[in-house]
């Protein structure tokens, strides 16, 4: 009869249940979660009693633990779908979870929500590392480079990921508001902007102005090139376009797991593929639309520094956010003391300013760059009468020239003076488009 060699190796099944826990919350992610239960029954029902926890210590090592509720807002916003068509459905969201402003949600976390939110803050972290970046490489008042700067503070991390959030929530809420005709979305959306103060809806447009530019490379290859976008007079350039290109505002509503794989298309095809299917279909609303509308023209219309205390409480929105830094808050009241109401969040002349995310940054950094003592005013345009007219005459020639190409049935990418790309039906070719001129 044979003997055992020795003791039985120790395996996993052989743990007490408490250590099986312990081992899964010590996984990186959630995705590790999903793959270590579905290979061990063992590990699955010591997982399935203690999930919620479970799930959410592992969801901590990415998301930091002021931004849970808004994870599980913007997630409880992903779940409206379509019934986001529905304006009653809007306003009742918006009016009980930002205009109520109810106690944090209590997290109970399943496997396909955490899964979800893990793979929605790898796209905060990813465009909130890219924005700070970029926002910090100058000095907001002059423009002096800065190539060593000092990294975000925790706070700043928050605060950049928190507008994202916000972003993506806004996508949720009014992506599908072109469908509904009879909708009044610019009322819906002053609901949603009433709920934040004018510094954290200018923190919004900061990361609209950023993404709207990201998104443009994209877009503007394909724009400047397609002979089908060229028949449709689908203007490009971000220094020649407003805000408001209706095409790009459509883009941008797609949320932030598209505008990574518009970011990441490094061809030409690759971008064609992705933006084509969206450009036949446009908004009649944009954040860029809700943003504006924030601004009043109404009574008072002196500058901010001149109001009344009373005018101050009555018509300023509180935070939603208690930011324990008033950097964000200084830097906008110290911006805007001089404007009007019709100027305080998404204004033309502060553009700069939010590429730099001036209302994003704690005093100390704000101080250190002399933010509170200098002195600002709007840059020259980038491109002075001339150039931006003779920018103008070219983009509408080449609308003219991709026309011509179109009427005899070319498709395909153009630029002026190179048709070889050009795909023609049978039997024509470039000599065709001469009599139709």
């Amino acid at each position: 009869m044979n003997q055992p060699d020795g003791p039985p190796k120790p395996s996993i099944e052989s743990l007490p249940v408490e250590l099986k826990r312990a081992i899964l919350s010590a996984l990186p992610d959630v995705s590790t979660i999903k793959s270590a239960v579905l290979s061990s029954p063992s590990l699955y029902n010591a997982y399935i009693d203690a999930h919620h926890q479970i799930l959410h210590e592992v969801l901590l090592k990415k998301l930091h633990p002021s931004l849970v509720s808004d994870a599980l807002l913007t997630l409880r916003s992903s779940k409206l779908g379509a019934k986001a068509k529905d304006r009653e459905m809007v306003q009742t969201f918006i009016q009980t979870w930002l205009r109520d402003r109810p106690p944090p949600l209590e997290p109970k976390w399943t496997l396909p929500d955490s899964i979800a939110v893990n793979e929605l803050q790898s796209h905060v972290d990813f465009f909130s590392a890219d924005f700070a970046s970029s926002a910090l490489s100058a000095n907001p008042l002059d423009g002096s480079p800065d190539d060593s700067p000092s990294p975000p503070t925790e706070m700043e991390s928050c605060r950049i990921q928190r507008a994202f959030y916000r972003f993506e929530l806004h996508c949720h809420l009014f992506r599908h508001q072109h469908h509904q005709r009879l909708h009044h979305p610019h009322e819906d959306s002053c609901l949603f902007f009433a709920s934040h103060s004018p510094w954290e809806n200018e923190q919004l447009a900061c990361i609209h102005d950023y993404l709207y530019k990201r998104l443009s490379i994209a877009f503007d290859d394909v724009a400047a090139h397609d002979v089908d976008w060229g028949e449709m007079s689908i203007n490009y350039e971000t220094d020649t376009d407003p805000p408001g290109n209706i095409w790009k505002q459509r883009m941008l509503s797609q949320g932030l797991s598209f505008l990574r794989r518009a970011v990441h298309a490094e061809t030409y095809s690759e971008r064609y593929q992705l933006l084509n299917p969206l450009v036949e279909d446009y908004n009649d609303y944009s954040l860029y639309d809700g943003l504006e509308s924030t601004n009043r023209f109404e009574e008072p219309q002196s500058d901010l520094a001149d109001w009344t205390s009373d005018e101050k409480a009555l018509l300023i929105n509180k935070p939603s956010v208690n930011d324990l830094d008033e950097g964000p808050r200084a830097a906008w009241w110290w911006t805007h003391e001089h404007n009007s109401r019709a100027m305080f969040v998404a204004s033309v002349h502060h553009r700069v300013l939010r590429e730099r995310g001036y209302v994003m940054w704690d005093r100390a950094r704000l101080c250190r760059w002399g933010f509170f003592t200098g002195s600002w005013a709007p840059p020259p345009r980038r491109l002075g009468r001339e150039a931006f007219e003779r920018r103008d005459d070219e983009i509408l020639e080449s609308f003219r020239e991709r026309s011509l190409i179109w009427r005899v049935g070319g498709k395909g990418w153009w630029s002026k003076d190179d048709y070889s790309h050009i795909k023609w039906p049978k039997g024509v070719d470039e000599t065709h488009i001469r009599r139709h001129e």
